[in-house]
């Protein structure tokens, strides 16, 4: 290995830290308990949760989402949803 190959190495690894990308998130979710709410509102403006009845359960606006997402986000969300990764989005549904 030469000294070029190391600068280029550390160039490479500082480009793909710089950015987060932004995701497409679809939610598949109709209602959500008041603890899935609460992990979800780090993600999605709280906004977007109508309270059902005077249950602690939620239903979601689950139009397309465009947010800044890292795989440390998903790896969290993954946790309590099933999170399915595809080419250009991300799939967040119920893992019931």
């Amino acid at each position: 290995m030469t000294k070029g190959d190391t600068d280029n190495e550390q160039e490479c690894s500082s480009e793909s830290n710089e950015g987060v990308p932004m995701v497409n998130l679809t939610v598949n979710i109709g209602i959500v308990t008041g603890e899935e709410r609460r992990a979800l509102e780090d993600y999605i403006d709280a906004r977007r949760f109508t309270q059902r009845k005077s249950y602690d359960e939620y239903y979601i606006d689950s139009g397309n989402l465009e947010l800044d997402l890292s795989i440390s986000d998903l790896m969290i969300l993954a946790e309590r949803f099933k999170v399915i990764v595809n080419y250009d989005s991300v799939e967040l549904s119920s893992m019931y």
